[in-house]
């Protein structure tokens, strides 16, 4: 007889086990696993937290937003993402998801701070590859390529931030959103 053992919490440094098995301190594993979806699942992830009063602002918006991307919750493993990226009390206007991309979905989230792009990677669970405060961002627009596009957002004395993408609807809902902020436009309620 073969005996499998899964590692113990404390056999792994916390940073391995934690990318390795979407540890949740405050939730058991088996519940996160369940609850990894969200669009019309959203009351199942919100109920990972007892109840949507327990979820951080950052939370309620970054899933609400997430709605509007029909596909993403099949596409991107995102239910630690607000804990990582965002702080508690940051709002989420919209999510733009990126095209495949070394085995994973690159997203672009816009705040009421700032404009962050991230990726979730198997060794380092969703590093902010770039991000930058609204103070700093001039504009944004999609780009027409070849057979998809590119979400560009432009950066006042820095490198733009871009993001290859599958489709070219709601990356382009995104970039108008951006222009209307930058613009001085009423953020979205």
């Amino acid at each position: 007889m073969i005996t499998i053992s899964m590692p113990s919490r404390r056999c792994l440094p916390r940073r391995l086990f934690d990318s390795m098995f979407m540890y949740h301190p405050q939730k058991p594993h088996a519940e996160v696993a369940l609850h990894r979806g969200h669009g019309e699942f959203s009351p199942f992830v919100a109920g990972c937290y007892g109840s949507s009063t327990e979820m951080t602002r950052a939370q309620q918006t970054y899933f609400a937003a997430t709605k509007r991307n029909g596909d993403m919750r099949f596409n991107v493993n995102d239910l630690i993402l607000p804990e990582r990226v965002l702080d508690p009390d940051e709002t989420v206007y919209d999510v733009a998801m990126g095209g495949l991309n070394s085995d994973t979905f690159p997203l672009v989230l816009v705040t009421d701070r700032r404009v962050i792009h991230t990726k979730d990677q198997p060794w380092r669970r969703w590093r902010i590859l770039q991000e930058a405060p609204w103070a700093d961002i001039l504009g944004a627009e999609v780009e027409a390529r070849l057979l998809s596009g590119r979400l560009r957002v432009r950066i006042r004395g820095g490198k733009d931030i871009r993001l290859g993408l599958r489709d070219r609807e709601r990356p382009e809902a995104v970039a108008g959103l951006i222009r209307h902020l930058v613009n001085g436009g009423a953020p979205p309620l």
